[in-house]
Formats: structure tokens, sequence, C-alpha cells
């Protein structure tokens, strides 16, 4: 499948939860090496961004707060 249609696709994916993560990437050795560690920190930003915001969504909803559920 070519880039733009891919684009196209997920342009139209509508669902509660959709993640983009863009990285520049290299094309030489040794700045190359570097591009798997960036992405896997992103995913981790992501993930961490992501849990933050549906605790704090969910705690509305319930009444909770980070000391009622013994989370720091």
């Amino acid at each position: 499948m070519a880039i733009r249609e891919k684009l196209i696709e997920l342009a139209g994916v509508q669902e509660e939860i959709c993640i983009t993560i863009s990285l520049n990437t290299h094309r030489i050795y040794p700045d190359r090496a570097v591009d798997p560690i960036l992405l896997k920190d992103l995913i981790k930003e992501a993930s961490n961004r992501l849990k933050d915001e549906y605790e704090k969504k969910n705690n509305l909803f319930t009444g909770e707060t980070k000391k009622d559920t013994g989370k720091d």
C-alpha cells in the first residue's frame, strides 16, 4: 500500500483514542543508531500521557483522588 493511501486510510479512523508519533529518522550511521532509542522514548511518553489523561477523566466520574487510590 502506498504511503498516500495509508495516510488517507488513517485519516478516516474515528476512534476514541488515536495516537500519532512523528520521528525524524537518519539515513547514515552513527546518527541512525539513536533512532530506535528515540522511538522507544516517544512511545513511553505517549503511554504515560494517555495513562495520566484517562486517570484524570476517570477520577472526574468516580470522584476519586490519587490519595484515595493510593497512587502517588
